[in-house]
């Protein structure tokens, strides 16, 4: 198993995988937005390949805050595709992200995941690589803003 930065040419993988987690997204789009994040400084996707074939990825971005001196990674992102699931491809690209994230200056880390039903594998997943559920601690508001 490799894990690397996604390339262009990654983007009909990694849409498939997208669109495992629930979201639409065609390969167009989804090449776009590798574009966008190859061109930043603060994030990144992640690939993890097995014999060739693409089975996972993570997005991180690094940000900081006017109210804390600390610059923080937030993974937006993780899929590995269902008959790789519980082999390693996970912790490998939380890893890696976690590693990207230290090396561009965090020293933390965060993840963000829905509260649905599908997602109960990964409320389970990500504490046993150390992470704590902030849910008594942290509200996450949105509004959707129309153009």
């Amino acid at each position: 198993m490799i894990v690397r930065e996604a390339r262009a040419d990654d983007a009909p993988a990694v849409a498939a995988l997208v669109r495992a987690l629930g979201y639409t997204a065609d390969d167009g789009e989804v090449a776009e937005r590798l574009s966008w994040f190859a061109a930043s400084v603060d994030d990144v996707v992640q690939v993890s390949a097995v014999d060739g074939e693409l089975v996972g990825f993570v997005t991180v971005s690094c940000t900081r805050s006017l109210v804390d001196p600390q610059w923080f990674g937030r993974i937006t992102a993780l899929s590995v595709a269902a008959d790789h699931r519980r082999g390693g491809v996970g912790r490998r690209l939380v890893a890696a992200a976690e590693a990207w994230a230290a090396a561009h200056g965090s020293t933390l880390v965060q993840v963000n995941s829905g509260r649905r039903p599908e997602r109960a594998a990964a409320h389970e997943f990500y504490p046993a690589l150390g992470y704590r559920d902030q849910h008594d601690h942290h509200v996450l508001y949105e509004k959707h803003l129309n153009a």
